[in-house]
């Protein structure tokens, strides 16, 4: 038998939609994605999350993680959360460099901890989980998602490692 992985109080969660780009029935089913478009852009086709291949793959677009920030509303119209983001859509499109992004210490320890907590999901579940870059939205011109992963053919993994403190 095996043992299982040392997932060390990590949990990797199912992700039950992806804004308005990609929905996941809870079947796990892509809805509004053909299974073809999974890394259509070339620039993308084979770069790892991360990789300066998948940030520049990034620039200009909006992120699926992102959308609710573009549709925010408060009672006078639109949040300051749409302007600020539609601003540094703008300078990356203008510059075609990527914003700088804060990275907090929790930030860093999913990003660390999340090949473990894949590994988990996997050993627990008995699932095939696929990395993949980016997924370009169709309908959306320059807009993506990144999911943590692809689960057989038909589903979604957003992974999420918060700090053992979440725990208590």
């Amino acid at each position: 038998m095996r043992e299982p992985p040392n997932h060390a109080g990590l949990r990797a969660t199912q992700h039950e939609g992806l804004q308005e780009s990609l929905l996941v029935s809870e079947s796990g089913d892509l809805q509004g994605i053909p299974r073809v478009l999974v890394l259509n852009a070339p620039e993308a086709s084979s770069a790892a999350r991360g990789s300066p291949e998948w940030i520049a793959a990034r620039v200009g677009s909006i992120g699926a993680s992102r959308v609710a920030e573009l549709v925010a509303r408060t009672k006078t119209g639109y949040g300051a959360s749409r302007a600020n983001l539609m601003a540094e859509l703008i300078c990356e499109r203008l510059t075609g460099q990527p914003a700088q992004t804060f990275v907090s210490a929790a930030m860093q320890h999913g990003t660390e901890t999340e090949p473990e907590a894949r590994a988990s999901y996997c050993f627990y579940t008995g699932r095939d989980v696929v990395e993949v870059g980016l997924i370009r939205y169709p309908k959306i011109e320059q807009s993506h998602a990144s999911p943590d992963g692809l689960v057989d053919e038909d589903g979604i993994l957003e992974i999420k490692c918060p700090q053992p403190a979440a725990h208590l």
